[in-house]
C-alpha cells in the first residue's frame, strides 16, 4: 500500500532533492534522505514538528535524527516521475551504514538566524514565505504609519498586477497576507495564501512570480536590469515604477527575501538607495521625438503661480489646453477668466522602457487681449 506525500520543505537540493520534509494528508511528517538516485528512493522516518525545529536550529544531528527515532520504524518513500512523492507503509526497512549520513551533519543555514526564520515560518503556516525589509539613511529599525501604508500600498499593486499579467488563464491570483513583523530593518513577514491549490507535490506554482518579482527588484547592473523588464509593459511596469519611486523618494533601500517548498535554497536580496535610484531612473527615461511651437487665443481658465505652475486656456472654439510653464514668473498677473494670446510649445515625448508617447506642452509667453 503506498500513500501520496505532499513536500513541505526541501532542506538540501543538489541536482536532485537530497533531503526532503514531506506530510500525509492526517498532517503526519516524514523526513527523507535520498538513498537511490536512479529510482529516487527516501530512507523515510516519522518526525514531530518539535524535532524538525531541532534540526533546523542546528540542535540535533542530522545522524542522531535516524539512528535515534522517534518511532523505531524505517520505510521507503520515492520521487515518482519527478512529480509525485509517495510512501510505502507496508515495506519496513532495516537500517544499514550505507543508508546514513555523516557523523556531524548540521544544516548549512543552521547557524544563520535569517535562514533559520524564514524556514521555521514555512514550516509553521506551509506555503511560500516572503519578507520585505526597509530601512532608512540612518540604518533605523523604524518607519512612520504613513510611509508604512505607502509602502504596503504601492508593493501590492505591483505584485497584483505582475501576477495577473502572468498568470494562465483562469487562475486566481494569490494574495499576501502579513502574518508580522520582525525587528531587522523593519521586516513584513508574508505567506502567500494560494489556499488548497499550493498543496502541491513538488513546489509552489507562485515560486516563479516571487523569483521574478525579486529580479525586478534587485541590482546587477544596467544590461541584467534591462532585461529582466524588457517584457514588462502597461500597469506591471507602471505599478513597478510607482513602487521603486516610493522607496527612492524616501530615502529607503530594500531587502527582499523569499523561500518556498521546491529547492532548498532561500532568495535574498539587498538594494541600496543608490541602487533604487538608478532603477527608477531607467524606468522613467524618455527621448524627445518632436517639438512643435504652436499659438491659441481663449480665456484663462487656471493660472497657477505654485510650484507646479499648471494653467488652462479655453480656446473660442471651445477646445481646452493645459500644461505647466518652466519660469513661474510668465504667469505672474495674469487673471482668471480673462481672455489671452498665448505661444506654447507642444513636445511629443516617449518612453524608452514602455515606448508610450507623451505630449508635454510648455507655456511660453502670454499677452493679454484688450
Amino acid at each position: 500500500m503506498t500513500t501520496p506525500l505532499t513536500l513541505v520543505q526541501t532542506f538540501y537540493f543538489y541536482d536532485v532533492p537530497q533531503l526532503v520534509l514531506l506530510e500525509n494528508t492526517l498532517g503526519d511528517l516524514y523526513l527523507c534522505l535520498l538513498s537511490d538516485d536512479e529510482t529516487m528512493d527516501y530512507l523515510a522516518i516519522r518526525v514531530s514538528e518539535k524535532r524538525v525545529m531541532h534540526l533546523i536550529n542546528g540542535a540535533l544531528d542530522l545522524r542522531d535524527a535516524y539512528t535515534s527515532p522517534e518511532t523505531e520504524h524505517y520505510y521507503i518513500a520515492t520521487l515518482s516521475g519527478g512529480i509525485v512523492y509517495v510512501l510505502d507503509e507496508q515495506k519496513e526497512v532495516s537500517l544499514s551504514e550505507d543508508l546514513l549520513p555523516e557523523y556531524g551533519f548540521i544544516f548549512p543555514f543552521a547557524t544563520e538566524e535569517r535562514e533559520r526564520s524564514i524556514r521555521e515560518d514555512l514550516l509553521k503556516w506551509r506555503k511560500p514565505i516572503l519578507k520585505l525589509g526597509v530601512c532608512d539613511a540612518e540604518n533605523a529599525h523604524t518607519i512612520p504609519v504613513d510611509k508604512l501604508s505607502g509602502l504596503t500600498t504601492s508593493f501590492s499593486s505591483f505584485t497584483k498586477r505582475l501576477i495577473a499579467k502572468r498568470a494562465s488563464k483562469g487562475e486566481a491570483v494569490a494574495p499576501f497576507v502579513i502574518y508580522g513583523t520582525e525587528a531587522a530593518s523593519f521586516n513584513l513577514k508574508m505567506y502567500v495564501d494560494t489556499g488548497l491549490a499550493d498543496l502541491e507535490f513538488f513546489g509552489s506554482s507562485v515560486d516563479c512570480y516571487l523569483q521574478e518579482i525579486g529580479d525586478l527588484l534587485s541590482w546587477n547592473g544596467e544590461e541584467k536590469f534591462r532585461q529582466a523588464i524588457s517584457e514588462l509593459r502597461g500597469h506591471p511596469l507602471k505599478s513597478l515604477r510607482s513602487f521603486v519611486s516610493f522607496l527612492a523618494e524616501n530615502d529607503l533601500s530594500l531587502k527582499y527575501q523569499w523561500l518556498s517548498s521546491k529547492d532548498g535554497q532561500s532568495v535574498f536580496l539587498r538594494t541600496s538607495h543608490a541602487d533604487l535610484c538608478t532603477i527608477q531612473s531607467i524606468l522613467q527615461e524618455k527621448k524627445e521625438l518632436e517639438h512643435v511651437i504652436l499659438e491659441a487665443r481663449g480665456i484663462i481658465t487656471k493660472a497657477s503661480v505654485e510650484k507646479s505652475g499648471e494653467w488652462v486656456l479655453r480656446t473660442n472654439d471651445n477646445k481646452v489646453i493645459s500644461g505647466k510653464v518652466e519660469d513661474l514668473s510668465i504667469l505672474s498677473g495674469v487673471a482668471i477668466d480673462m481672455p489671452y494670446e498665448i505661444q506654447y510649445e507642444d513636445i511629443i515625448e516617449e518612453e524608452i522602457v514602455s515606448s508610450k508617447e507623451y505630449h508635454r506642452v510648455v507655456l511660453r509667453t502670454i499677452t493679454p487681449i484688450h
